[in-house]
């Protein structure tokens, strides 16, 4: 493997060098989800332009998260997976937090498990209704309004 041109290790041996942005979770759990993706298909999951996706891509790169090699069957475009440094640094980070969720999930009755999702999905839906009215209104785009 060559050096980097100031002599260093490349992006891609070199553990991540520091925790992503916010805005860039996302695209790391669609990789852990999906195993491999190439920037279309994450464009399409995080609804990004080819551009916006680019940027997050080359970020994610840099900083060791993702390592991008050429498609087997389009030579015009490359497939997207998680470093082993970033899948081991998820797990470490995350893992003991599902660990917990699962063991406190284990401990609810069937009919609790059932109300505890009702209730999430009703908080997520209104955190995401209440994300894009805070879009719309920074983008300066008049709020929607929805029937009745």
């Amino acid at each position: 493997m060559k050096s980097g041109s100031d002599g260093s290790e490349p992006a891609a041996s070199r553990p991540p060098s520091r925790a992503p942005p916010q805005a860039d979770f996302a695209a790391l759990d669609h990789l852990s989800f999906a195993g491999e993706l190439t920037p279309g298909q994450l464009a399409e999951r995080l609804d990004l332009t080819s551009g916006a996706v680019t940027a997050l891509i080359d970020r994610l790169e840099c900083a060791g998260w993702v390592s991008r090699t050429p498609h087997p069957s389009d030579r015009r475009s490359h497939v997207l997976t998680l470093t082993t440094a970033a899948r081991e640094t998820g797990e470490r980070e995350i893992g003991p937090w599902v660990a917990a969720m699962c063991a406190a999930a284990a401990t609810l009755e069937p009919s609790e498990r059932q109300a505890a999702a009702r209730f999430l999905g009703l908080v997520t839906d209104a955190a995401a209704e209440h994300a894009g009215r805070r879009t719309q209104a920074v983008s300066g785009q008049p709020p929607t309004s929805e029937p009745a």
